[in-house]
């Protein structure tokens, strides 16, 4: 689980950095928002009652910033 947590959120960084109307971008794919936020526990785990919904995972808000803890967005590949 903390490995696809940090994965995914390398993988989001740069795609958080722009926008397009399918979603953020990240080579020749994309990432979207699901309508959903998400809190990490300081033991990187996803605290219960805030997961993400299925197929989405949590990136901290404050990701850019070293922080990958706290309040996040939940995010999912773009199709």
């Amino acid at each position: 689980m903390l490995f696809a947590v940090l994965a995914t959120t390398v993988l989001a960084t740069t795609a958080l950095a722009s926008t397009s109307s399918r979603g953020h971008p990240y080579g020749s794919d994309y990432f979207v928002r699901c309508n959903r936020n998400c809190y990490i526990n300081p033991n990187n785990m996803i605290a219960s009652g805030y997961e993400c919904p299925s197929g989405c995972s949590c990136i901290s808000d404050g990701y850019s910033n070293g922080q990958h803890t706290g309040w996040g967005t939940c995010w999912k590949a773009g199709s």
